[in-house]
């Protein structure tokens, strides 16, 4: 049996060769319009567990069929879905912004990788 990471890795190595995928941070330069960015259901979900419900600003748009059951595989892939739509929207999702690698972190970023996620710009 395989991890989820291995599968992941696989999957990232298959859109990056065969469909044009950009993996941010790893990769700077603008190679594409399409970007691959690892996000993690747990982080914007009530206590980081990963069977909350995510903010409620996510949760209120995830359909009935999927909202029933969070930390489920469909709950959380809604979530990330979400996020990405984050990503795609200059990193902001209503009072919420995307946390992307600080410029003090940009090299390790760079060379490790990056976890998006959102962070509440209404305190």
């Amino acid at each position: 049996m395989t991890s989820n990471a291995t599968l992941t890795i696989n999957l990232c190595r298959i859109l990056r060769r065969d469909h044009d995928f950009q993996l941010l941070p790893q990769e700077t330069q603008a190679l594409s319009d399409r970007m691959i960015i690892e996000t993690y259901p747990a982080l914007v979900k009530e206590g980081h567990r990963k069977e909350g419900h995510a903010i409620p600003e996510m949760h209120a748009l995830i359909g009935e069929h999927m909202k029933a059951k969070p930390g489920s595989d469909r709950y959380d892939a809604a979530v990330c879905a979400l996020l990405a739509v984050a990503f795609g929207a200059e990193g902001r999702f209503n009072d919420w912004q995307l946390i992307g690698p600080p410029a003090d972190h940009a090299e390790i970023a760079q060379r490790e990788g990056w976890i998006y996620s959102l962070e509440s710009q209404a305190r």
